[in-house]
């Protein structure tokens, strides 16, 4: 026997003579089967309450019951019944109920012979099961969508995924080519490119825009492969896909949010950058692509910002990065970078993430060479005199402090602190303390937490924070510090160079504020009203509260710019965004949407409805007229929609709905009823 398995085996027996002949079998044949003898249906129950078994045998018929009531606790392991009373009607009934193996005993006790086979194959049969059922669930409950066609083309299976996700039942699938997904946005040729991949036996990677049952759009990456059978012929075709379209999205909202302040980036003397959550970029400033020795063509093509850093570097930036994920609204770091020609110079990087709908969608940053610093930063640790001298031909302001026993002995400041803090060197050395004084008083517990671990852990490190110069202003600095200590270990001296990064901390803010604010106005642009309107609708859902959407038009906004010039007609934009914010309330959203259109959003109470907003609209135009202050006269035409929390309605809906008011009111001006 080459069957020697240590199967854990319950024999439900009540003839001692069958036992026997069984135990001489597996003696005999040197078999390693763990088994347990009962002799009745009862201490079959109770034994299988306690423990498992890898597989049961169980007389067809014992002294309280039958082989059936054991099939009847619908265990996991497979049963074999042994019988010599039975008959095919039984047998039959048996393997219908659940059993793996109906065994018919006879005189001799041939029917031993199979039965280490019969158990082998029954354990293995159930592993078999097991591991079917596991594959099909991860199949059926995945993430992946999966289709299986014919060599043809036809669908001949589709998992759960496929039919939510697209909204398809089976009916509409199976039988037919998945032609009905197609958005008709992809060109034939990149179909035929398929074909002619997969028939030639390769895989197939790439993106399809396609539509679901209710006619909404997603983008998914897929990955197709055909199916051979043993003789090596295609026969099937499998289609693992994902859904892409929140990356493609993003990819989108990036993009379009790069011309609003391109031009201003490609001012800065400093690399900016934009780029989503895997890395890619998608946006770079001039000055980035020329330090880093890149044209537009390589950003087209595909760049990615760790490509941009040396090797070693990479796991730190990434590191660096998840600090964004938790929404800090700003991170600092110094790595290597990498040009294009291979050449690797020190860089500051200054990060923060880029939210779209209140979630993290990619990251903005400008990066600094500090090439020049670091070599000082070299220098001053060569010695104390180069660093002197080092000290008069750099832009940063850099300061020196002595300690002995612990204690700050002598300090030098460069000259460079006048232009940093409006403090002249000697000043300092008038008063100790001048230079905590100067710390933004919000600031100063964190710069003392700093300033102690460099002092009492000898932690050195970099810190963000803001000072009040002499004149009053307020800036932005980053202090960077390196110590020394002395053969003892103690701390003997503290360098650091303060650096004014108020340009950069602006910039940034001026960047994330052009993604919602509308240039000319000062109002919300769509991205903004959009945004905001979202949360304020879920308020009102909660409170029960009706608001309004009024659309507000000018009529007139041609004329004003064919007679008085453009630079008038954006004199009347932004008289009307003036008299907008005047009329309604603090808590109302106000925006331009378009070159002559505005919407508002506004919350209804019990001494406020849309006649009366519209009302105010009008008599406040009708006041600015007759003021006689401007060139034109203001015209508008306003639409309106109503939100009813109890019927919730994109706030997308309300505009277009207001919008249609709107022309109804433009049109009965221009053809009032006789």
């Amino acid at each position: 026997m080459k069957i020697k398995k240590n199967y854990k085996i319950l024999f439900v027996e009540d003839d001692p003579e069958e036992l026997k002949g069984f135990e001489s079998f597996i003696s005999d044949n040197k078999l390693n089967y763990i088994y347990t003898v009962v002799n009745s249906v009862s201490q079959a129950k109770h034994k299988l309450s306690k423990e498992n078994f890898d597989i049961i045998l169980a007389d067809y018929i014992v002294a309280d019951g039958t082989a059936f009531d054991i099939l009847s606790l619908e265990r996991d392991e497979p049963i074999i019944i042994i019988t010599a009373l039975g008959n095919e009607g039984v047998a039959a009934k048996a393997l219908k109920e659940g059993a793996y193996e109906y065994l018919i005993k006879d005189p001799e006790n041939n029917f031993l012979k199979i039965l280490p086979q019969t158990i082998e194959n029954a354990i293995k049969h159930k592993a078999l099961e097991e591991n079917l059922f596991l594959l099909s669930q991860a199949v059926e409950q995945g993430p992946a969508i999966i289709e299986i066609t014919d060599a043809e083309g036809i669908i001949k299976y589709a998992n759960n995924r496929f039919y939510d996700f697209t909204g398809y039942a089976k009916e509409d699938t199976l039988g037919n080519s998945p032609g009905f997904l197609k958005s008709g946005a992809m060109p034939r040729v990149e179909y035929k490119k398929l074909w002619q991949t997969i028939l030639n036996g390769d895989e197939w990677k790439g993106e399809f825009y396609n539509r679901k049952k209710n006619g909404d759009y997603f983008w998914e990456y897929a990955s197709i492969k055909p199916i051979r059978n043993s003789k090596g012929k295609i026969t099937h075709f499998i289609k693992v896909a994902k859904d892409i379209t929140n990356r493609k999205n993003t990819e989108k909202l990036l993009k379009e949010t790069n011309e609003k302040y391109k031009e201003l980036a490609d001012y800065t003397p400093q690399t900016i950058f934009e780029a989503d959550l895997e890395g890619d970029i998608v946006f770079m400033n001039r000055t980035g692509l020329e330090v880093f020795g890149y044209k537009d063509k390589d950003l087209n093509d595909g760049l990615n910002i760790f490509e941009l850093f040396d090797k070693s570097d990479v796991s730190k930036l990434k590191e660096d990065l998840k600090e964004l994920s938790n929404k800090s609204k700003f991170v600092f770091g110094e790595y290597q970078a990498v040009k294009k020609n291979g050449v690797i110079f020190p860089v500051a990087t200054y990060s923060s993430p880029i939210l779209g709908s209140g979630e993290i969608i990619g990251y903005r940053g400008i990066v600094v060479d500090i090439t020049k610093i670091k070599q000082s930063e070299e220098k001053l640790r060569e010695s104390e005199e180069r660093f002197r001298k080092i000290v008069q031909n750099i832009n940063e302001y850099i300061y020196s402090v002595t300690y002995k026993n612990g204690k700050a002995v002598t300090t030098y400041h460069s000259p460079k602190s006048y232009s940093v803090t409006g403090y002249y060197p000697n000043e300092y050395e008038e008063d100790k303390r001048l230079w905590f004084k100067m710390i933004y008083e919000e600031d100063r517990e964190n710069v003392q937490e700093f300033l102690n671990n460099i002092q009492k852990k000898l932690i050195p490190g970099k810190i963000e924070h803001r000072i009040i110069r002499k004149d009053g202003e307020i800036r932005w600095v980053l202090n960077t510090t390196t110590i020394s200590l002395d053969s003892e270990g103690k701390l003997q001296r503290v360098d650091g160079f303060i650096l004014d990064i108020s340009e950069q901390k602006t910039l940034l803010e001026k960047l994330e504020a052009l993604s919602l604010i509308d240039e000319l106005t000062g109002l919300y642009n769509r991205r903004g009203f959009i945004t905001l309107a979202k949360q304020q609708l879920k308020l009102a859902n909660r409170t029960k509260r009706k608001m309004f959407v009024l659309f507000i038009d000018m009529d007139n906004m041609k004329q004003i710019n064919d007679v008085y010039g453009h630079l008038e007609g954006d004199n009347a934009l932004k008289e009307i965004s003036e008299l907008l914010r005047k009329t309604f309330r603090d808590s109302d959203i106000i925006a331009r949407i378009g070159g002559d259109e505005f919407v508002v959003l506004a919350l209804s109470d019990m001494n406020v409805d849309d006649k009366f907003l519209i009302d105010r609209v009008n008599d406040a135009i009708l006041k600015v007229n007759q003021s006689g202050e401007n060139l034109f006269k203001l015209a508008v035409s306003i639409g309106k929609s109503c939100y009813n929390p109890d019927k919730p309605t994109p706030i997308e809906e309300l505009i277009e709905k207001a919008d249609d008011s709107m022309y109804r009111d433009k049109k009965s001006k221009k053809n009032p009823k006789k």
